[in-house]
């Protein structure tokens, strides 16, 4: 048990992120009969972020002080580095769908006349 204090740490941080990924997926559930797709969208962008939260916080509050413990410093160094790419591509897909479901669905504006 005490080799989760950390892991709850590094999630008491990243609460508002959490929360805010709540409200995005109940907000995507009230709003699923009006706007399909954005809500599928928002949906699985929030749940990837929830995911990358509660991964985040095994990798810095479990899987890394392990392995500072017990590997060496160049595999601590290249597992750092991978997962630094890894979950900045995912956070970057997680965006990318959040912007996409910011536009999708619109109809196109009339032209104005001047």
């Amino acid at each position: 048990m005490d080799d989760l204090i950390p892991i709850y740490s590094v999630l008491l941080g990243t609460a508002p992120m959490f929360v805010a990924c709540i409200v995005g997926m109940a907000m995507a559930g009230v709003y699923w009969s009006r706007a399909r797709k954005p809500a599928v969208l928002v949906l699985v962008a929030c749940t990837l972020q929830i995911l990358l939260i509660i991964a985040q916080s095994v990798m810095s509050g479990w899987c890394l002080p392990h392995l500072m413990h017990e590997g060496t410093f160049s595999t601590t160094q290249v597992f750092i580095t991978a997962w630094a790419v890894v979950s900045s591509l995912l956070h970057a897909i997680a965006l990318g769908l959040m912007i996409w479901a910011a536009f999708s669905g619109r109809r196109q504006a009339a032209p104005t006349l001047r």
